[in-house]
């Protein structure tokens, strides 16, 4: 049907990969084949065009057309018996005659390299994640380490204290507190025989002031010194117990608030508050000539920690002027030590002539429960060794 090689003007069927899909507009398009050989074009109408199945590079098809061969120049190529090819240009009768047979794999190199790029950046910003989440989980493990440490020295050293402070009031009222009333009652034998004596009444009257005033901070020393949480009693009913013992035989007024839903405070906790309350109110009952001591507590149940402050309106002071341990003052520097081993804050704010207010604010962790119980009697000699 035609001469060997030459099959212009044939109807050719073949198998080929589509290179690319090329519109010409309202002429139709192009689809251009590859891997063939020699440049291969299909050529479609308007009508055919908008009618082709969809077609992606690198399709594979079989085209049915007649075949239209572009030659190189004659005048180039005498004497070679099998003319050169340009082109080949097929031109099918419909969308039909371009049937296809596979379809690309997704996976083209570009996008397998952007995957491989995308993977290798996750797994990168993986690590580095990785190191800062072990870093962040050491520094909590370490405060939380540390926070559970001091906790428990604040439990065991409450314990040990609470033991030396009633040893100490013990042998105050039995040794002191004793001998002061012994001379207490040789000055009253030496009033009472003074008249007869007719010299130094007035000398002892003024000693026997002198010794009531001693014996009556001795009590109230020896009273403080015994005051813990009440056995079986929350803190709010043991600083009521405090305010009434302090306000006993004294003028000023103690009220006790509080603010919030009241819940269960640990033993060694609720005990360090007492004790700072307790220094509080007796500052304001001894230095700040006030009326009125007010005391709160708040139970912030939802930050899960517990607030006490007790505020005055005496004359107030300057904190930054305020002795300190180095003068032999050591009940503020101990209230804020107090709080400080529990993790809390505590703040003081005071203007002369307007009163005092110290505010503590303590947290509550789940495994105070456990610290609770935790000093033991060892626990307590080596915590006596050490203070």
């Amino acid at each position: 049907m035609a001469e060997p090689c030459d099959y212009d003007g044939c109807l050719i069927e073949f198998v080929a990969t589509v290179a690319e899909v090329r519109s010409r507009g309202e002429n139709g398009g192009d689809v251009i084949l590859g891997e063939v050989g020699t440049p291969t074009l299909a050529t479609f109408d308007a009508e055919s065009f908008r009618r082709l199945p969809t077609l992606r590079p690198g399709s594979s098809v079989r085209v049915r057309g007649v075949a239209q061969i572009h030659v190189l120049d004659d005048g180039a190529i005498a004497g070679i018996v099998a003319p050169m090819l340009r082109q080949v240009t097929v031109l099918p009768r419909s969308a039909a005659d371009i049937e296809v047979l596979s379809m690309p794999s997704w996976w083209t190199p570009r996008r397998l390299a952007a995957l491989l790029a995308g993977v290798g950046a996750i797994l990168a910003g993986a690590l580095v994640w990785v190191g800062l989440l072990r870093r962040e989980i050491h520094s909590q493990s370490r405060m939380l380490g540390r926070e559970m440490r001091l906790r428990r020295d604040a439990a065991i050293e409450y314990e040990a204290s609470l033991r030396e402070r009633n040893r100490l009031a013990a042998n105050l009222h039995d040794t002191l507190l004793q001998t002061l009333g012994g001379i207490d009652y040789q000055l009253g034998a030496c009033r009472a025989a003074a008249p007869a004596a007719g010299a130094g009444g007035g000398h002892l009257d003024v000693a026997g002031r002198m010794v009531e005033h001693a014996m009556r901070e001795l009590r109230g020393s020896v009273w403080a010194l015994r005051t813990v949480p009440l056995a079986g009693h929350s803190l709010s009913e043991s600083l009521e117990s405090l305010a009434a013992q302090s306000a006993l035989g004294r003028s000023e007024r103690i009220a006790i608030a509080v603010d919030g839903t009241p819940f269960h405070v640990p033993n060694f906790v609720a005990g360090n508050l007492l004790l700072v309350a307790q220094e509080a109110i007796r500052n304001a009952l001894q230095h700040a000539s006030c009326r009125v001591v007010d005391v709160t507590v708040r139970f912030d149940a939802a930050a899960a920690a517990i607030e006490v402050e007790v505020q005055d309106d005496g004359r107030g002071f300057d904190p930054e002027r305020e002795p300190g341990p180095d003068r032999g003052h050591f009940g503020l520097q101990g209230m804020r030590e107090r709080v400080e081993r529990l993790g809390g804050t505590l703040a003081i704010a005071s203007v002369p002539g307007s009163g005092t207010r110290v505010w503590t604010r303590v947290p509550i962790r789940e495994y105070d429960s456990d610290l609770d119980d935790a000093p033991t009697a060892e626990d307590a000699v080596r915590c006596d060794e050490r203070c």
